[in-house]
């Protein structure tokens, strides 16, 4: 199970977020996601907007039983629309990230993700205070 759960989320990291394949999302993800992401970071539409370049890469993945962990860099290059009240400004972002999913009969359940969100708007050139 553990090997099969890694399959589907380096499918949704490949196919999904890095190629914009939006029938990945109705095949792995359950309608009912429970997910931290967008209460803790800007949402992945808001990256893509701002970011259009935006590419993850997994580092690391381990997985025990029903849950995948995964290590991740998000790059890209703020060409998009304005992000978090800061315009564009050609700059390259390297954010460093780590989630944890919960999936059942191979679709994607639950997930948790800590994003360096600070880091993130430092390198675009936001006010560290």
């Amino acid at each position: 199970m553990s090997e099969a759960n890694k399959a589907v989320i380096m499918r949704i990291f490949e196919e999904m977020l890095n190629q914009g394949n939006r029938h990945v999302r109705d095949e792995l993800i359950s309608p009912d996601l429970v997910s931290d992401w967008d209460a803790a970071s800007p949402s992945v539409d808001d990256l893509r907007a701002s970011c259009p370049d935006l590419h993850w890469v997994v580092h690391d993945q381990i997985a025990e039983g029903d849950m995948v962990a995964n290590r991740f860099t998000i790059t890209g290059t703020h060409t998009g629309v304005e992000f978090m009240g800061i315009p564009p400004s050609g700059k390259r972002i390297e954010v460093k990230a780590i989630g944890v999913d919960r999936l059942a009969d191979g679709v994607l359940l639950q997930g948790w993700t800590v994003l360096d969100t600070h880091g993130l708007l430092q390198q675009l050139g936001a006010d560290a205070n």
